[in-house]
Formats: structure tokens, sequence, C-alpha cells
């Protein structure tokens, strides 16, 4: 009676963060299509993806919730065996971390030019992967061990990766640097969560012999979705402005800019901005003029190009402040 007070109690509690964490992502998920429209195709259905197999995870959760606290009431021999749906929660989580962390691992790619960091990422996510999976047949503890140890590597490795990438990428001015401490911010806490959630789990499933791990495991798919589609929203709020001019948001990922000022030719670094319209952002201290097209053309060789839009070099100008064009 005791095992199945803990277990079904921290089932149910689990499932509980579950669908309280799903409400947030759906609003998340809403918001992120009312706002920003012109994003590439396949980072909607990336969007799209996980909200299916998020849904899913949540329906099999309150399924199983059911079946043990209904269905089964007072049958204790057949409550003391799984059901599929448990089988295919470790599967459906696995999935849904992968996809997140392999949209941060190209993330990486695109901003550092670094492919072996991104691969480096990805193994650990293709590790992270099939040890999840192995679970599906069995609960047994090397897969789990090894699945939630590099799941909490992979995190830890891309939220120091970049967080250094933008710190190292300071502009020296005001504002600018406070949008990057902003970002380096959502990366940190985003990052940081489904890394003491997942080793939370691993440690509840060590060091306890019943199943109160389920406590933290349960509700880990909707922390790495979340985590994505927060760190999507977030860039409408790097302006001045609010979020609420869908019209006004640019479609790429992240828009990185190269300045070049008057007393030096030397371009310096990337920085991942989204700039919104003239009406969002006007940086009157800086003596800059920055022009966002939405063709991919290479007119000059300092033009840098992602996901469909390219952003040309910034030139100085004395005689208006910083603009942008959506």
């Amino acid at each position: 009676m005791a095992i199945l007070d803990t277990s079904l109690g921290a089932i149910l509690i689990g499932t509980s963060l579950n669908i309280w964490l799903y409400g947030i992502l759906v609003t998340q998920v809403t918001l992120y299509y009312s706002v920003y429209k012109r994003d590439a195709t396949w980072v909607k259905l990336l969007v799209a993806w996980l909200m299916v197999l998020d849904t899913l995870n949540t329906i099999f959760d309150m399924g199983f919730v059911y079946r043990y606290s209904i269905t089964l009431f007072g049958n204790f021999p057949a409550q003391l065996h799984s059901h599929w749906f448990f089988h295919l929660a470790p599967l459906m989580t696995v999935t849904i971390a992968a996809t997140a962390q392999g949209f941060f691992a190209w993330r990486i790619n695109r901003l550092t030019g670094c492919k072996w960091l991104s691969w480096g990422i990805g193994l650990i996510i293709a590790v992270q992967f099939a040890a999840g999976a192995a679970t599906t047949a069995g609960a047994f503890k090397v897969q789990i061990s090894l699945w939630l140890v590099t799941s909490a590597v992979a995190d830890t490795a891309i939220t120091i990766i970049l967080s250094w990438y933008l710190h190292a990428h300071r502009t020296g001015f005001p504002k600018t640097d406070d949008i990057i401490t902003r970002l380096i911010r959502v990366t940190v806490q985003t990052g940081l969560i489904t890394t003491v959630w997942a080793l939370a789990d691993l440690i509840m499933y060590l060091i306890v012999p019943n199943p109160l791990h389920l406590l933290f495991n349960l509700p880990l798919p909707k922390l790495y979705s979340n985590s994505l589609l927060s760190t999507l929203n977030a860039r409408g709020g790097w302006g001045n402005d609010s979020m609420g001019g869908g019209g006004n948001t640019t479609g790429g990922i992240s828009i990185p800019v190269s300045i070049k000022t008057p007393r030096s030719h030397e371009h310096q670094p990337a920085v991942p901005w989204n700039f919104r319209g003239s009406k969002g952002m006007n940086y009157d201290e800086s003596n800059f003029e920055m022009e966002v097209s939405r063709k991919s053309q290479a007119r000059e060789s300092t033009d840098i190009e992602r996901d469909g839009y390219s952003v040309h070099e910034i030139k100085h100008d004395g005689r208006r402040p910083l603009s942008s064009d959506a």
C-alpha cells in the first residue's frame, strides 16, 4: 500500500505539472504563430511537431493516471504491472528533448560557425536519444542513468557555449550590450531549468527505491518545449516596445549584425539581434544606419545571410539615428 501511495502520488503530481506546463506551451505556441508569421517554414513546422508530440504525451500521461486511479482502483495486483502508456513516455520525452536540443545545436553552428561544436553536441544528443529509447523495453538503471546524464551535459554545454559567444561579442554600446545581457539571461534561465530538472530526476531515481522520480520525469518534455518556445518568443522583447505588432517582426531566427566604425575597417563579430520596425527601435545615441533586406542576395562580401534574410553592413551616417526596416 505504501509503495502504491508513493508511486501513484508521484505520478499524479508529475502529470499535474505536465498538464500545467502544457497550458503554458499552448499559450506560447499561439503567441508564436500570431507574432512571428514571417519565420522560416521549417521553424514553424518544428514548433508544430513539438506541439503534436507534447499533446500526445499529455494525453498518454492522463490516460496512465486514469487507468491506475480509476480503472484499476482497488485491484492492487494489476496496479503493480506497467502499461504501454508508461513504456511510451521515455521515447516521447527523449524525442522532444532531442528536437529542442538539436535546434539549439543548429543555432550554435549558425552563430559560431564551429561545426565541431554542434557535431559534438549532436553526438551527445544521439547518445541521449538512444539511451532513452532503450528504456522503452524496460527500466534499466544503466540506460536511464546514461539518458539523464547526457541530457544534463547537453543542456549545460548549450548554455555555456551560447552564453560565452554572446558575452564575447559585446559591442561597447550601452543599449546593444543591454540586449546581449538579456539574451544571455534568457539562455541561462532556459538551460538551467532543464539541467537542474534532469539532474533531480536522476538523483531521485538513483537514491529512492520507489518511482518517486516520476514527479520530475513526467513534466520534463514540457520544460524542453517551453524552453525552445520561450527563446523564440523572447525575440519580440529586445526592443523598447512590446511584442504586440506581429507585422514588424523579422522572419529569421536571429539576425547577426556586423559593425563597421569610421575609426576601424575591421568588422566586429556578429551579434544575434531581432530588429523590429521603426516604431519599435530608435537609438538616438547611435549614429548608425541598419538595413535589413528580405532577399538573400550577397551583394557584398561583408553580407551575412541567415534563414532567407541578408543583413548588410552597418555604415556610419552622422545625419540620422539608428533605425530598422522589417
